[in-house]
């Protein structure tokens, strides 16, 4: 079945934080997504597809979408609880210029989706996922777990206090401005990881304040070294206010002035590598390129 709902006379300028629209909204107890399209073409900041205050939810197939500032996933949490959450284990999701899925304290478990952001203004400053909250999360993973991000000020996965735990994903990024995994005050694991950026300037694969990085078996590249690409400037594979943890095989490639594969910076700041087998190797490579095409390879 389909169900359509028409809004007229300016009625997008009532939405709020307050007196939102969502196509389907649930306050409490169970909800189960098997299938379906859920669009919001409001695209207002207060606008979702769907809306969960409290209750467990779970998206294991569907189609996704929300234009302009619209939020194809918004969930509002008391607390971290294993009862009530959120749980991604398929779908497809896209967003322009907001955030796709939203969680407040409490936590994300996404196993699978294919999240697509076109971002079109300049300073979109919004994420993939979203998890805020001292006591949120996210974790999981998986091959088929995807990232495709385009545009500038966007983030894969962006933690404002919370902890990222994933396994298996893959981003792709174009643009400039941008984070593969942002954490502002928590921890950042990756395992199986891969993130790659296109030709841009001060993008970031790997990003955490007061938290620390580990990384086991990853890759990153930021930047483009395509023979028409211009100056870049201000790329790191992976930048810590804090210490940064390798193991296993991980392959870090940066292109940019003023830039740096592993960046670590503030008291008690620290980047370790350790193999966990022989075969086991790190590679870090960076190239800055001159105003006039020129390469040259630094250490």
């Amino acid at each position: 079945f389909t169900v359509t709902v028409y809004g007229y006379n300016d009625v997008k300028a009532s939405a709020t934080a307050s007196a939102h629209y969502a196509t389907v909204e649930m306050l409490s107890g169970n909800m189960y997504v098997r299938g379906g399209s859920y669009t919001t073409n409001f695209g207002e900041k207060t606008a979702y597809g769907v809306y969960a205050e409290g209750g467990y939810m779970s998206v294991e197939s569907g189609t996704f979408e929300a234009i302009e500032g619209g939020v194809c996933i918004h969930c509002d949490y008391a607390e971290n609880s294993d009862e009530e959450y959120l749980r991604i284990a398929d779908g497809a999701f896209s967003s322009e210029d907001g955030d796709t899925v939203q969680v407040s304290g409490g936590r994300v478990l996404v196993t699978g989706g294919a999240f697509t952001k076109t971002a079109a203004s300049a300073g979109a400053d919004s994420a993939a996922i979203r998890i805020t909250g001292e006591d949120s999360s996210i974790t999981g993973g998986a091959s088929s777990l995807t990232f495709t991000l385009e545009g500038s000020s966007v983030y894969g996965v962006y933690a404002e206090g919370g902890s990222v735990s994933l396994a298996g994903a893959a981003f792709t990024l174009s643009g400039s401005n941008s984070y593969g995994v942002y954490a502002d005050g928590g921890d950042v694991t990756l395992t199986d990881a891969e993130l790659s950026f296109g030709e841009g300037s001060s993008n970031r694969g790997v990003y955490a304040y007061g938290g620390t990085v580990t990384l086991t078996d990853c890759m990153i590249a930021v930047g483009s070294d395509t023979a028409d690409s211009g100056t870049q400037t201000a790329n790191f594979g992976v930048y810590s206010e804090g210490t940064v943890s390798m193991y296993g095989t991980c392959e870090i490639a940066v292109l940019g002035t003023y830039s740096s594969c592993v960046y670590a910076s503030g008291a008690g700041s620290s980047i370790t590598y350790t193999a966990n087998k022989s075969a086991d190797s790190l590679t870090v490579s960076m190239q800055m390129r001159a105003a006039a095409g020129d390469y040259v390879l630094s250490s």
